[in-house]
């Protein structure tokens, strides 16, 4: 047990939160402005204490919604309230500490790093040991070693059975912390592998032109499916880094690895660039096509993720390109012109299903009787006008199939194509009901390949456009 006269010094990065709060403000400076990256070598180079003081100046933090050790700070309150000291000892910024320990309210002092000094491992120590002769210390790390090794009280804050085992071996350990160890499940599940169903998009152009049979065709579509998913798994990492702190407030996509802080933010941050090495090194296989395709997804995506997505009707707009751009990319790569008519209904189908998304996430703020998007520049008196615009587009894109009827086209048998229309009235009308009946998932297009009435639509779709073109 904790002696009475010993001050207890608590760690932050992992311990008191499980996150690292130089990665925090890192991401939250670079979505302010990207270009600072290129000052983080020169501020580097003149000390890890330069370069997060350097952060800090520029960017803050929303310290109440931190993934906090709920665990551990009910064990401390017991402890402030047994007539224990209790001091905030982090390697972060002074400026953040300080705003962990106003939050908290439980801290009687907090030693951080500043300008001078980066205070994490034999430094901390010496910042202790000037405060106090005997102390408990709460840590996570081998970095924290040092300090266990001084201290008359040892507490171990980790998820790892591994790292706690081998810690026990070489001091003594009084009490374990467990948190959630990240896994290999941990970080598929921040890969959204269930959302390469949107990149069944990029046969339709192969699907259309009555050359799904032909071999080299459909394998050099199949190789760019696997490409452009994983890709997108890279975009969904960055995509939930730059929503961090906007997740963290919702009430479903807290519980991401990222926002959670489950998945920690380094090994977040390399899978995300060893998916797109991946990525581009079966485009390369595929031909210059494929990669300048991929490229034109990747400059769009973050260009939406990092800037678009905060301006009003912006975002959604960039939705439905990101959408339609899956079809022309299928086109693309297999020397198949993209039809005007093609583009005109995925764009207008897609605005559709963008605004459903954004209809669906005001309706669940309106449950938690909230009045504003986080990140978003949205409210919820949006809600009728959004669902107006959504389902007028929707009715647009049947007029565009019809249009296209009217035009005349190549197929066998193109009178089967007339029964797409009312098969695609009821399918998006059924979707804007199921949202105004809260029933819609975030995301339409994985709704859509869940829903029994959307499946059967959708194989219904299917053998109408196969009657009128290979019938």
């Amino acid at each position: 047990m904790v002696n009475l006269h010993e001050d207890i010094y608590v760690d932050l990065d992992g311990t008191l939160v499980q996150t690292d709060l130089l990665f925090e403000s890192a991401i939250q400076l670079l979505k302010n402005n990207f270009f600072y990256i290129a000052l983080f070598p020169f501020w580097l180079l003149k000390g890890r204490s330069h370069l997060k003081s350097k952060i800090a100046e520029r960017t803050s933090i929303n310290i109440d919604s931190l993934p906090y050790n709920h665990n551990l700070i009910e064990y401390l309150r017991e402890k402030k309230n047994d007539g224990h000291h209790l001091f905030l000892a982090t390697a972060s910024h002074q400026k953040f500490a300080d705003q962990v320990s106003e939050h908290l309210g439980i801290f009687q002092g907090v030693i951080a790093t500043n300008d001078r000094c980066n205070l994490k491992s034999h430094q901390k120590l010496v910042a202790i040991r000037k405060n106090s002769d005997r102390f408990s210390y709460i840590g996570n790390s081998r970095d924290d070693y040092c300090l266990f090794e001084h201290a008359q009280n040892a507490i171990l804050v980790n998820g790892s059975k591994r790292f706690t085992k081998k810690t026990n071996e070489i001091f003594k350990i009084d009490r374990v912390f467990p948190v959630t160890p990240w896994s290999f499940k941990t970080l598929l599940s921040s890969l959204r592998i269930y959302q390469w169903t949107k990149n069944v998009l990029l046969f339709i152009p192969l699907f259309l032109s009555g050359s799904l049979s032909e071999e080299q065709s459909l394998s050099t579509i199949v190789m760019m499916f696997f490409s452009f998913s994983l890709l997108a798994s890279a975009t969904y990492i960055f995509n939930d880094l730059s929503d961090i702190e906007n997740d963290r407030q919702h009430p479903r996509k807290c519980s991401r690895p990222i926002a959670s802080g489950v998945l920690p933010i380094p090994v977040a941050i390399l899978s995300a660039f060893i998916l797109i090495i991946a990525s581009y090194s079966i485009a390369f296989l595929i031909g210059p096509k494929a990669t300048m395709g991929l490229s034109c997804y990747l400059v769009i995506t973050l260009f939406y993720t990092y800037i678009a997505k905060t301006y009003f009707l912006v975002d959604v707009i960039f939705l439905a390109t990101l959408y339609s751009i899956r079809i022309i990319i299928g086109a693309v790569v297999i020397n198949l012109d993209v039809s005007i008519w093609l583009l005109a209904f995925s764009m207008f189908i897609f605005l559709s299903l963008a605004l459903v998304k954004r209809v669906s996430e005001l309706l669940t703020l309106q449950q938690k009787s909230r009045t504003t998007t986080s990140g978003r520049d949205y409210t919820i008196s949006d809600v009728n006008i959004l669902t107006m615009m959504g389902i007028v587009s929707a009715f647009i894109s049947v007029l565009v199939i019809m249009l296209f009827i009217a035009e005349g086209t190549e197929y066998k048998n193109p009178e089967f194509i007339w029964f797409i229309c009312p098969i695609v009235l009821y399918w998006t009308s059924r979707l804007w009901f199921k949202t105004i009946r809260h029933e819609m998932t975030d995301d339409p297009i994985v709704f859509a390949f869940k829903d029994k009435g959307s499946l059967v639509c959708g194989i219904f779709i299917f053998i109408t456009i196969s009657l009128s073109i290979y019938l």
